[in-house]
């Protein structure tokens, strides 16, 4: 059922020109995504210019006068780590929230485990690969990888620095040349795809000459984002998803800083060893999932994080965002980490106000009463 509207006539007023209405709103079991359709005209007016938000059980009902929806938020931390449950051998899994940004993929259970790369919704899946829909939080393995369970890292769509207005997915990248620009300039990068050849790309410090099957990405080219491929290869064109920097709440002033080689000590990276990593909120990693580095030899070196519950191992690393730490396996061998850097913290950005799921059932949410002003 969609959202029930009971208009409060005995509570109204008019003064003047102005008129204030009061509605009593019920909603249903299935929170539909972006909000509840609730017009002017159903608010008793032709134009709302006020309506004050409401706060229930923890939860924040907000209305979108611009859109004319009626939403719900509720307080919840920036990063979350979703474990699947069991799902279906083979079949596909939705997150809960939409995500603006994906730190980690972990199958944790399935015929095949570990550590699983991103790639563009569209794309055919390989082994330890997942297609991810951003638009409808989608994800899509390879059948025979008999994925059951998986955790996966991410921050949700509607959190501050992380909205869809910021979030440009699968943008076509002309790299004919050997390099090209983003269209805007990147706060992080989520994902980068060779459309010509149908691979994800391995990346390599900015400055290296990438081998085949290889990028480097110079986040801050002149104000540009620019992404360098093999010269010899046959790479034509990228699909590179996203969040921007013009606009950004994480990159004002020094809360974006540009990649640049961390020290490793004792193979992790942490406010112990790097002062970058010591600060009071959390230090978001600004290549997605993927951590590039260099071996004390100069060698090439590229990880992809999991969550704290996962172990660190050839080729994977385990980020934590309760101790602003990543570790690596000791036979890695990493002695820098390249890492451009997010800080997010409530003093910075405020507290932190989640959209709920879509689908949630929010029958329980009655009688929220709504005063609007307009005319």
């Amino acid at each position: 059922m969609p959202l029930t509207v009971t208009a409060r006539p005995s509570l109204e007023d008019v003064h003047g020109r102005i008129r204030h209405t009061v509605r009593d709103c019920d909603f249903d079991t299935s929170y539909p995504d972006g909000g509840e359709a609730l017009t002017a005209r159903t608010l008793g007016l032709a134009v709302v210019e006020e309506c004050p938000d409401v706060a229930v059980n923890g939860h924040v009902v907000h209305y979108d006068i611009t859109n004319a929806l009626l939403q719900v938020f509720k307080q919840g931390p920036p990063v979350r780590i979703e474990a699947s449950g069991t799902i279906v051998s083979g079949a596909t899994y939705t997150l809960r929230y939409l995500p603006g940004y994906v730190l980690g993929v972990r199958v944790t259970a399935g015929g095949v485990t570990g550590a699983f790369r991103l790639i563009p919704t569209g794309e055919t899946p390989a082994t330890t690969e997942v297609a991810l829909n951003w638009t409808t939080g989608v994800m899509t393995f390879l059948a025979s990888d008999a994925v059951t369970a998986l955790t996966v890292v991410y921050i949700p769509r509607h959190v501050p620095g992380f909205t869809t207005n910021l979030l440009t997915i699968d943008e076509v990248v002309d790299v004919t040349t050997d390099s090209g620009n983003l269209a805007a300039r990147a706060a992080a990068i989520c994902c980068v795809w060779d459309d010509s050849n149908n691979n994800p790309l391995t990346i390599v410090p900015v400055g290296e000459a990438p081998g085949a099957g290889a990028c480097a990405i110079d986040m801050n080219n002149g104000g540009n984002t620019t992404i360098t491929v093999n010269a010899a290869g046959t790479t034509d064109s990228l699909k590179v998803t996203y969040l921007e920097f013009a606009g950004n709440p994480l990159t004002a002033g020094a809360n974006w800083v540009d990649q640049a080689d961390r020290t490793v000590t004792s193979n992790a990276v942490s406010p112990a060893t790097d002062a970058t990593f010591d600060v009071n909120g959390i230090v978001l990693p600004g290549f997605g999932q993927v951590i590039v580095g260099e071996t004390g030899a100069a060698g090439n070196l590229q990880s992809l994080m999991v969550d704290p519950s996962g172990t660190a191992a050839a080729n994977v690393c385990v980020w934590n965002p309760s101790r602003n730490s990543i570790t690596f396996a000791a036979g890695d061998a990493y002695a820098t980490a390249e890492i451009p850097l997010l800080y997010f913290s409530d003093e910075l950005h405020g507290s932190i106000l989640q959209e709920v799921a879509e689908g949630e059932d929010l029958s329980w949410l009655t009688s929220v009463r709504l005063h609007a002003r307009g005319f």
